[in-house]
């Protein structure tokens, strides 16, 4: 048991030291996308407002119609507009992704707390044991045992209990 919530103990600390890596990387990922989007947005509307200066008609009507019908086989137009929907899908695709990880961050630091007071709880549960002043546990002579209320543990009842 003791191996296993070490694994565990190393695996929640290994997470929550990427993660956050993971977070700000992906981040800035969606930053340029975002970016990417804005600049195609512009260059769409500038292409939209060049042609509308060009298009006549009687009314606004008809002039809007007109410049629906040339934005329609503009080929620079087109592009831009397919290459803005990519990047539209990438800019949400990267903000699920951020959002997951977030999610995931506030689980693995859930998950850390659990094990935590896991961890507390098993060594609050096991036999009194005497230390020293460097921490260290103090193994009295094989005389001293745990039933006579002196709250020393032997070399063989830390073997019985698995110290």
């Amino acid at each position: 048991m003791q191996e296993q919530l070490i694994n565990t103990y190393t695996q929640l600390m290994t997470e929550l030291d990427n993660l956050p890596h993971e977070i700000a990387a992906a981040q800035n990922d969606l930053t340029a996308v975002k970016r990417q989007v804005n600049d195609s947005k512009t260059l769409l509307d500038n292409i939209e407002a060049s042609l509308s200066l060009t298009i006549e008609g009687k009314n606004a009507e008809e002039r809007k119609a007109k410049l629906v019908q040339a934005l329609a086989t503009h080929q620079n137009y087109q592009r831009l507009k397919a290459t803005l929907r990519k990047e539209t899908e990438e800019a949400d695709m990267l903000a699920n992704s951020v959002d997951a990880l977030t999610r995931q961050y506030a689980a693995v630091c859930f998950q850390a707390r659990l094990h935590a007071a896991l961890c507390s709880f098993l060594g609050s549960a096991g036999a009194p044991v005497n230390l020293n002043s460097l921490g260290d546990v103090v193994f009295p002579p094989a005389t001293a045992t745990r039933h006579n209320n002196n709250h020393f543990v032997t070399a063989d009842d830390a073997a019985q209990i698995g110290l």
